[in-house]
């Protein structure tokens, strides 16, 4: 698991949004802005209170946005959240969701710079 929480990451995100429709374009990037915070501190939530399967699930479905999205790294520390939860795996799924923390924000703040005046949505 890679900690990697670089701009150069993000090229086949951006590389993706780019060639969306211009119409659709904001809204797609709005509902991930909600999805990267509410689902982060689901899990982040989840996690400090034990719950596997509540973090493994919300992390399955952030997973499924951030590969669509190609947002390589948050897709990548989402599975691994997923897989520790199922596996029963506590503080392998607490280090990957700290890291799918930090990625969260750096992926929020770099599509906000990207598309500005895009809206949570």
């Amino acid at each position: 698991m890679t900690s990697s929480t670089n701009a150069d990451d993000s090229a086949a995100m951006f590389a993706f949004i780019d060639r969306l429709p211009e119409t659709i374009r904001g809204r797609v990037v709005g509902l991930y802005l909600t999805s990267l915070a509410r689902d982060a501190g689901l899990i982040e939530s989840a996690l400090a209170a034990g719950d596997l399967p509540a973090a493994g699930a919300t992390a399955h479905k952030l997973w499924g946005g951030a590969a669509n999205l190609q947002d390589v790294n948050l897709a990548q520390f989402a599975k691994v959240v997923e897989t520790s939860a199922k596996d029963g795996q506590l503080e392998p799924a607490r280090a990957a969701g700290a890291a799918l923390g930090v990625r969260a924000q750096t992926s929020a703040t770099l599509l906000r710079a990207r598309y500005p005046g895009v809206e949570a949505g």
